[in-house]
């Protein structure tokens, strides 16, 4: 084994509020030591920030998530010890740290090293950097799984073909957004036809993910745009992954989503909103999602995506990024020591891509790196 010291700098949450107030370093945290059959210690390269990962720290209980603990799930890195499992010493991986291992073990991804099962690793894709790869698990999964919710599961798709026939197309709601950028991409080598949406500014970089129209959603509300231009045929798929608390979008659904179609909303939540409105906010989301249709409610399917990870997924997306097919985006990347910068960049709601905290400093790391 590579010769590992015993303690480790690391980002610890300590208490339940926001980032600034809560996040303390520590420089004497000690380094896990793998302890089951088939865990890995892998050195941290990179760690990729997530919105749930701020959610959590801010909003989850003590009773729900203990602390302390250290955030996030995502990273890249090298294995030093491989502990007798399918990787060597040396290894360059990415992964997924589980909401379980988070759980009983208080790891995660801000900190010099962490202890996980192989089976929540695969090997880096190899034209990737560390940096860029760091972004690929959580938001990758999220993408390719809700696609396969609603019918569209690229591990075994047949590419859609235009053949006298009118390929499905799907509306991607927040084409910008981590998950919908992979979105575009994954449902592109499926050959579905995309809609997507974004502030203007952002519309060159949305058609170049391979996005087919664009909507800007601050020219008019998107489901007042939907209603008077419907798709033919009406969409397969209305995927939401800006996070609306505003039911709009769903409410009028009818009118541009298939009957056979599915709404994935990948959570609500109210961005810069007081407790009142987010509560009010959330029941009005609620009612109009729960209300049933012949009570007067929308008779279109609603879902929840909620990303469970899969090696097998995990491997399917480096896969498509060897290959070109998918292209992680990085909106800005931060040294460790910077951490609380980094989060205010992703809590301010306008980050086109992943915020990366290199825990090793990453020669050639860019700012905005796509392609």
């Amino acid at each position: 084994m590579t010769s590992v010291p015993q303690t480790q700098t690391a980002w610890v949450a300590t208490t339940r509020g926001p980032p600034s107030r809560v996040l303390q370093v520590n420089h004497d945290y000690p380094v896990p030591i793998p302890t089951k059959s088939g865990d890995v210690l892998v050195k941290i390269q990179a760690a990729a920030l997530n919105p749930a990962g701020w959610k959590i720290m801010t909003m989850a209980p003590n009773f729900v998530w203990e602390r302390p603990y250290i955030p996030e799930v995502d990273i890249s890195g090298v294995v030093v010890d491989a502990n007798e499992s399918q990787f060597s010493n040396g290894d360059q991986v990415i992964g997924f740290i589980s909401t379980a291992v988070q759980r009983s073990t208080r790891q995660g991804a801000l900190s010099q090293y962490v202890s996980l099962p192989a089976s929540q690793l695969v090997l880096k894709p190899s034209n990737r950097s560390f940096s860029s790869a760091a972004g690929i698990p959580l938001v990758g999964q999220t993408a390719l799984q809700a696609l396969r919710l609603a019918g569209f599961d690229v591990l075994h798709h047949r590419r859609e073909r235009n053949e006298g026939t009118t390929p499905k197309t799907i509306f991607v709601n927040g084409g910008s957004t981590s998950v919908g950028i992979y979105t575009i991409q994954i449902a592109k080598s499926m050959g579905l036809r995309v809609v997507a949406s974004a502030s203007g500014r952002n519309e060159a970089f949305v058609r170049g993910l391979g996005a087919d129209e664009f909507i800007d959603y601050t020219v008019e509300p998107l489901h007042a745009y939907l209603t008077r231009k419907p798709p033919t045929p009406l969409f397969s798929l209305v995927l939401d992954a800006a996070a609306l608390i505003d039911p709009s979008l769903y409410t009028h659904s009818e009118a541009y989503l298939d009957k056979s179609g599915m709404f994935i909303s990948v959570g609500p939540w109210p961005f810069g909103r007081g407790w009142m409105a987010c509560l009010l906010g959330t029941m009005k989301y609620l009612w109009a999602i729960l209300q049933p249709g012949w009570a007067g409610g929308v008779k279109r399917s609603w879902k929840i995506i909620s990303v469970t990870h899969r090696q097998a997924d995990l491997q399917k997306l480096c896969e498509m990024v060897e290959a070109g097919t998918v292209c992680p985006v990085t909106d800005s990347a931060y040294d460790l020591n910077n951490v609380l910068d980094a989060y205010e960049q992703l809590m301010g709601g306008h980050a086109v891509g992943k915020v990366v905290v290199n825990v090793i400093p990453e020669r050639g790391s860019q700012e905005g790196e796509w392609g």
